[in-house]
Parts: C-alpha cells; sequence; structure tokens
C-alpha cells in the first residue's frame, strides 16, 4: 500500500472511533441519569430529595416537613467519588441549605449546613420501599405563599393503579363558590408523590408534590398554579383521612 494511502486511512480509522464516520458527527449523548428520591429525617422533620445527575451537576427537588409547616426548593449540586454535596434553596424564607456526605447504594447520609442551624441527616432510597396506599377521600386546608390572605378548604379523592395517581380536588376559599378539578397525573414512589399534574374549573392548570407519612392519614406537600403557561400562585397543603 501507498505509505501516503496508509497515512491518510490510519487517520480516518482514528477519527472514526470519535466521530462514527471519517468526517461526520453525531448528536451529543444525554448521559443524566435518576439518582432516585431519597427521604429520611432532618432539620428535626422529614425531608426528600429527587436527584438527577447529569455530566456531573445534580439537580432536582427537595421538599421539607416540619410539623405543620412545608417547604420546597431547587436542589444544585455535585457528585465526586460517592461524596455527594447539594445545596437546596427553599421557599418560604428558610434560605439555602447544604447537605454534605455519602452516597451509598440506598442510602445518602452525612451533615447539613445553614445559616441558621447544622445537624445530621440519613436518607433512605424510596424506589426499595413499598408504596403506601394514598386512594380514598382526603380533606384538608391549603395556604398560598404568593398572596398570603388566600386560604382555604380542600378535598381530594385519589385513585392509585399500581404507582400512578389520578383524581378530583374541590377547593374554596370562605364564602365564594368552589373550584373543582381533576388530577390528571401523579406518582407515588414509597411515601413520596411526585410528577402531579391538576387542572381546574378556573381554567387554571397546576403541579404539585408531597410527602405520606409512614401510616398513610397525613398528606403534605407543596403546589403552584399556571394559567397559560405563567405562574399565577403556589403554596402548601396539608391533607387527613
Amino acid at each position: 500500500m501507498n505509505p501516503r494511502r496508509f497515512l491518510t486511512w490510519l487517520v480516518c480509522a482514528a477519527v472514526v472511533v470519535l466521530t462514527a464516520g471519517c468526517g461526520g458527527s453525531t448528536a451529543p449523548e444525554d448521559n443524566s441519569r435518576s439518582l432516585g428520591i431519597f427521604s429520611g429525617s432532618a432539620h428535626g422533620g422529614t425531608l426528600n430529595l429527587d436527584m438527577t445527575e447529569g455530566r456531573g451537576p445534580v439537580s432536582g427537588t427537595a421538599l421539607l416537613i416540619i410539623g405543620d409547616n412545608t417547604y420546597s426548593g431547587a436542589i444544585a449540586g455535585t457528585l465526586t467519588n460517592g461524596q455527594l454535596s447539594i445545596t437546596v434553596d427553599y421557599n418560604n424564607n428558610f434560605g439555602p441549605v447544604t447537605y454534605s456526605g455519602a452516597l451509598s447504594g440506598s442510602t445518602f447520609s452525612g451533615t447539613f449546613q445553614s445559616a441558621g442551624q447544622s445537624g445530621t441527616f440519613s436518607l433512605t432510597q424510596e424506589s426499595v420501599q413499598q408504596s403506601v396506599n394514598v386512594a380514598g377521600s382526603w380533606t384538608g386546608t391549603f395556604s398560598s405563599q404568593a398572596t398570603p390572605a388566600l386560604a382555604g378548604s380542600l378535598s381530594v379523592t385519589l385513585t392509585q393503579n399500581g404507582d400512578n395517581l389520578s383524581g378530583t380536588l374541590v377547593s374554596q376559599v370562605g364564602s365564594n363558590p368552589p373550584t373543582t378539578g381533576t388530577i390528571t397525573s401523579g406518582v407515588i414512589v414509597g411515601t413520596t408523590i411526585t410528577s402531579g399534574a391538576f387542572s381546574d374549573s378556573n381554567g387554571n392548570t397546576g403541579e404539585f408534590h408531597g410527602e405520606v407519612n409512614a401510616t398513610g392519614d397525613t398528606f403534605q406537600g407543596a403546589y403552584r398554579t399556571l394559567r397559560d403557561g405563567t405562574l399565577k400562585d403556589f403554596g402548601t397543603y396539608t391533607l387527613r383521612r
């Protein structure tokens, strides 16, 4: 073989390994993966982390329930050699909190630090837990964090098919006419409800997530309501049965 032609073939072969074709290109791979939903004790309450890792950064959502107070926020952090460090910027003036520790198998444990307090946490991946049965009727209250004066009663009826949820809802503020709605989707993993979506009789759509206690009789979480894709309201709710 001609030496120059051989050299050209060798270079092209090397490029094929990188581009799947001499002179070609490939679309970037989506290397994101779900780390799962982790729940357990922290801050004297219950903490839930739904996390995804993508090309280094870790993202997701957090839900913290302390007594009758519910806080939620976005997750941002990194995972390096089994050590996970994330910061959650909670709403409702709870402030940012950093959680650092070892992510090993189905557990994530370590220490947390914020401007007002520090302590330890221990979380377990909920995918290894049996999901709580939440089917049935729930009643309670909701409270807006965008409009503090907006609060009222909330009734929810859930249908559960495996880990998938659907149902109906009715909310009412004072003597105003009630608002009805349909829960179009939701997923329960262990005791955590994620990917909740609903629409109501006022033309709004919404999203919700929450946490059910171990005995399955209390359900707390956060919601947000949108109109034509624009955020209209957000707040928290507490339901019991």
